[in-house]
């Protein structure tokens, strides 16, 4: 069964493009031998950054948290020795102080990290902010310490270069950056080989 989309009138798309700044979208002519690339992959790319920097807040959070507590925990320990043995030798008093500031900072920076990635995934979604996406991509790697966010970043980067460089791609984007809508975008591409 196939259906005649050409004629039909989509019922979805605005009326009023043309009073919200927006241009025609009957007027994406793409060039001769482009091919629809990885242009379906820039949403599923986006979806992913959120997930990827919403476990990265989630791991700020758990490590402001231990950057908090565990350094007293470790020096109530150290100061009541188990079993009624001889007690252990004292940390010097600023490790305390410097545990604090190290978690606290590592803590900050991943946070900033995740909330960037969020706002990259979302605007990659619409077709936006392919340069800044690129550069939170890579602004991932910064999670090494966490050893919990680094691999699925350094995987998402991989894929998200591999999408963000092909050559549909950055035209899908030149052509949001003109103005035309996210479904004229795609279903410009959709229709290609």
């Amino acid at each position: 069964m196939t259906f005649d989309l050409e004629g039909a009138a989509n019922p979805y798309r605005s009326q009023s493009l043309s009073s919200t700044g927006a241009t025609d979208d009957r007027d994406i002519v793409l060039p001769d031998g482009m091919e629809r690339g990885l242009t379906g992959h820039v949403q599923i790319l986006g979806v992913l950054m959120v997930v990827q920097g919403v476990s990265d807040v989630l791991m700020a959070i758990a490590i402001g948290f231990y950057a908090t507590f565990l350094p007293s925990v470790l020096f109530e320990t150290q100061s009541a020795p188990a079993g009624g043995g001889t007690p252990t030798p004292a940390m010097p008093s600023n490790v305390e102080f410097w545990m604090l500031v190290v978690g606290v900072v590592l803590a900050v920076v991943i946070a900033g990290i995740g909330v960037m990635t969020v706002w990259m995934g979302l605007d990659l979604t619409r077709f936006r902010s392919r340069p800044l996406a690129i550069g939170m991509l890579w602004a991932g790697m910064l999670t090494l310490p966490t050893c919990y966010c680094f691999p699925t970043s350094f995987i998402l980067a991989g894929y998200g270069m591999v999408v963000l460089m092909n050559r549909s791609v950055v035209l899908a984007f030149e052509l949001r950056r003109r103005n035309h809508s996210v479904a004229a975008i795609q279903e410009a591409f959709v229709s290609l080989p």
